[in-house]
């Protein structure tokens, strides 16, 4: 065999070979497809013969629940203040709106400067119970007062219903 002959040989063994390749890969390929397509065609069906009377039971509607809102935050005001010695005490006055009775309100006092701007919070709890429309005060103890305070609003944030 010649050399010449020889590269002949060769590259038409390279392209058998190639060529058995590509078959084989398209024929996976295909078959791939293939069963694709069967599985997606096997999903769940419904039985249209079925028997759709039956004999079930009505459903029971559902009971009615009453649905209660949460109490409303009591009113809060101050009575009295005193910031003597940089220590803040205040008389708070509390009245209840609610029908029923509640118990530890939370409340946040905010101190503001001269321009407005909020500078302290006071945030604490009162564990008192306060009964419909009746106005109950309580001496509280703030603690020191900033230096720049010039005014205090309070409001409750929340309330527990007392049972």
């Amino acid at each position: 065999m010649q050399p010449e002959d020889w590269d002949q040989y060769e590259t038409k063994r390279y392209n058998k070979r190639s060529m058995g390749r590509s078959a084989g890969f398209l024929f996976l390929g295909f078959a791939i497809i293939v069963l694709a397509i069967v599985m997606g065609s096997k999903g769940p069906t419904i039985d249209s013969s079925a028997n759709t009377t039956s004999t079930a039971v009505p459903a029971k509607p559902a009971p009615q629940v009453a649905v209660e809102l949460p109490p409303e935050a009591p009113v809060v005001k101050m009575s009295s203040l005193d910031r003597s010695y940089s220590i803040l005490k205040g008389k708070l006055t509390f009245t209840n709106t609610n029908k029923y009775p509640v118990r530890d309100p939370s409340v946040k006092c905010e101190v503001a400067a001269a321009s407005g701007t909020a500078i302290h919070n006071y945030l604490f709890v009162i564990y008192e119970r306060l009964e419909p429309s009746k106005p109950k005060t309580v001496d509280y103890n703030f603690g020191f007062w900033p230096q720049q305070g010039k005014s205090l609003s309070c409001w409750s944030t929340s309330v527990t219903r007392a049972f």
